[in-house]
């Protein structure tokens, strides 16, 4: 059984896929100007993660509150009576909501927002068309990010086909935990590798991530030893990882296997850009009251890379 037609079995076709962002002109995940095509689904959970909105493949109402003027027009809107105002409280029935989107339509404040919709290949490829000329004079592209592409295989695929067959520099942000058939099929049409590496420990990723590492380590080291460019991500996490005992196993893992492979390693440090979204999401939030790692910690992180052969940067927010 060929490997496309496994993942065909998996996803369909490839020419319809879930996505819950297209952001234009970023310089921040890959070189260049770039599009970011962020894909709906992911198989971790990080305690950290800036769009908890991407986790679930499905879509999902999103509710800001403190734009909300308990107005009532959403209630009036909705066919299965899911919202109710109540005492100056707006109230989501989740078991009855079937995520149609008359909310979203009707709110006159932006207060509802649905996130995830489903795109044709040809529709994404048009929209990354747009800004063909500052790929081109910038160096820059197209990234597929998430949530998860390898979680939807067969539609990342057909939009990396196409991309380069229009010319343009492609990149996969990816967390590693996929089947290794997955990265075989998408990595002939890459240039480059935006890898994830949060710990070396399996148990204490699992507890943090919701799923062990070993898939995502093994899948490394294949990686580094193959021909596509990789950027080694890894985000710095109060509690988590960002002491000094962790960063050193994990600078000794990457020395292990490199071959030549990893470009530069990235150190992000922890934000706080995304806690609203869970709010938003009604998702609780488990690093509350976290801080962001000192920036003479990070110092001492990049310099224990840098000591060991690696380009490094500290990619702040």
């Amino acid at each position: 059984m060929s490997t496309q037609y496994t993942l065909e079995k998996q996803l369909g076709t490839g020419f319809e896929g879930t996505v819950f962002n297209i952001q234009r002109y970023s310089v921040n995940d890959g070189p260049g100007i770039r599009t970011l095509i962020f894909f709906k689904g992911c198989p971790l959970t990080c305690a950290w993660c800036s769009n908890p909105e991407s986790q679930r493949r499905k879509r999902q109402v999103m509710y800001f509150e403190r734009l909300c003027g308990r107005c009532g027009i959403c209630a009036d809107a909705c066919p299965h009576k899911c919202i109710l105002i109540q005492d100056e409280n707006r109230l989501h029935k989740s078991d009855k909501c079937i995520v149609c989107g008359e909310c979203e339509k009707a709110c006159p404040n932006s207060a509802v927002k649905l996130v995830g919709e489903t795109m044709r290949v040809d529709d994404a490829l048009a929209i990354a068309e747009k800004d063909y000329l500052f790929y081109l004079n910038s160096g820059g592209g197209v990234t597929l990010g998430g949530g998860e592409p390898t979680m939807q295989p067969a539609f990342a695929d057909q939009l990396l086909k196409g991309l380069k067959r229009l010319g343009i520099h492609t990149a996969l942000e990816t967390c590693g935990y996929a089947d290794w058939a997955i990265f075989e099929q998408l990595n002939p049409n890459l240039d480059l590798l935006l890898y994830d590496f949060k710990h070396i420990d399996p148990s204490i990723h699992r507890q943090h991530a919701g799923k062990s590492n070993a898939k995502i380590l093994r899948n490394l080291q294949k990686l580094l030893d193959g021909n596509v460019p990789i950027i080694v991500r890894i985000p710095v996490i109060p509690g988590f990882n960002d002491d000094i005992d962790t960063m050193q196993e994990m600078s000794l893992f990457l020395d292990q296997y490199n071959r030549g492979a990893i470009e530069r390693i990235d150190l992000l440090p922890y934000h706080k850009l995304g806690v609203g979204k869970y709010t938003a999401l009604n998702c609780a939030y488990s690093l509350a009251g976290k801080e962001a790692p000192a920036e003479s910690v990070l110092d001492d992180f990049k310099k224990l890379f840098i000591d060991r052969g690696f380009d490094t940067n500290v990619e702040y927010h």
